[in-house]
């Protein structure tokens, strides 16, 4: 933030190369503001021309107080950012102040050379009112995961089965499609289906074993509803679709 300009007579500025300085407009119309004397020692208020600067500085709105006349006014204006300035060409101005913005403080005034006899001399009255501190950054969220994509619902894995076959009970054996205790050979990735909606299984709840003496029945690979079971064999192997009632009532799967 910083900002320069000229000021010529009361209300001509030029070369402006920013935005932190703004001439302010007297209220009541005309070219000056008429402001106290703030140099003045005598008891009585006395009354000077002056054009003034609304200042955005680092920190805060300040107004710098440039006593001025139409004619013999001509002074460079260089604001820092920070409420503090540099006048490199001065001509026909005694003293500048620097205050708040409703003019209610008097800060600085910088003294020129009519006054201070040779460089421009700087005289605090009050101090300038620290910088605020600077906002903590606001933290960037973490962006939401991406939601695993859903795979196919068990009634479409039951639909896309490689076997599909319809399981029901004759003479004390599980029937597939019509085939007593009939051998189901497949590949791992295949999956099949037993439909298992007929009456006659009733009291012969079927479930996949090991082996056909039913040592370990497996549950990996298995999914099942009241309507059916799929199995999808997870390694190669010889499995057992029996009856969990009764021995020897089912028959192998074959998974290579």
């Amino acid at each position: 933030m910083a900002d320069s300009l000229r000021l010529k007579g009361a209300k001509h500025v030029i070369k402006h190369t920013g935005d932190e300085l703004n001439l302010r407009r007297p209220k009541r119309g005309g070219d000056v503001h008429r402001i106290p004397t703030w140099w003045a020692l005598k008891k009585t208020v006395t009354y000077a021309n002056a054009a003034i600067f609304d200042v955005n500085s680092s920190i805060g709105a300040l107004a710098l107080v440039v006593p001025c006349n139409i004619e013999g006014t001509d002074i460079s204006i260089i604001h820092n950012g920070d409420g503090t300035f540099m006048f490199p060409h001065v001509r026909g101005v005694d003293r500048v102040a620097v205050m708040s913005a409703d003019l209610s403080t008097f800060y600085v005034e910088y003294q020129f050379a009519k006054i201070s006899g040779g460089p421009t001399l700087k005289r605090t009255v009050n101090v300038l009112p620290a910088a605020a501190p600077a906002a903590a950054p606001v933290p960037t969220p973490e962006p939401e995961p991406t939601p695993e994509p859903e795979g196919p619902t068990y009634a479409e894995r039951v639909q896309a089965a490689t076997y599909s076959v319809a399981v029901t009970v004759n003479n004390g054996n599980y029937e597939l499609d019509g085939v007593a205790n009939e051998a189901l050979v497949g590949s791992v990735g295949d999956s099949f289906y037993f439909d298992l909606t007929d009456a006659s299984l009733s009291g012969h709840p079927l479930r996949i074993y090991n082996d056909t003496a039913k040592t370990l029945q497996i549950s990996v690979g298995v999914e099942s509803d009241a309507d059916g079971l799929l199995f999808q064999p997870p390694i190669t192997g010889t499995f057992s679709y029996q009856c969990l009632n009764h021995a020897n009532m089912g028959g192998t799967i074959t998974v290579s």
